[in-house]
């Protein structure tokens, strides 16, 4: 009985890892670095509609849809597109401005 209970339990372990494995596997993420050319700190998202807390980023990477805008905000001028990610691979090695990623949005 001791045996049986413990490979239903082995079992029911790795059918947990398994499948913990696969759905992180499959997530997409939205990163950005402090400096051009993917240098110095980043911050993570697992979407792609983001706020930033501050205007620091100036590269990117993304693999969760096909585009990701970056916008800089202003008072007078309200956003301005200043980057686009695209979904393949390479990222944006350097936004159109530097340090004013103020948000991210899905697409444009």
């Amino acid at each position: 009985m001791k045996k049986l209970v413990s490979a239903l339990l082995s079992a029911a372990a790795v059918g947990l890892l398994t499948f913990g494995t696969v759905a992180s596997a499959s997530a997409g993420e939205l990163r950005l670095w402090e400096h051009e050319q993917f240098r110095g700190n980043y911050i993570s998202f697992s979407f792609c509609d983001a706020n930033f807390d501050d205007n620091i980023y100036d590269s990117g990477r993304q693999n969760i849809v096909s585009y990701v805008t970056i916008w800089n905000n202003t008072v007078i001028a309200g956003d301005r597109a200043i980057a686009k990610i695209y979904n393949n691979g390479v990222g944006n090695p350097s936004f159109g401005a530097i340090n004013q990623a103020d948000h991210a949005t899905c697409y444009g």
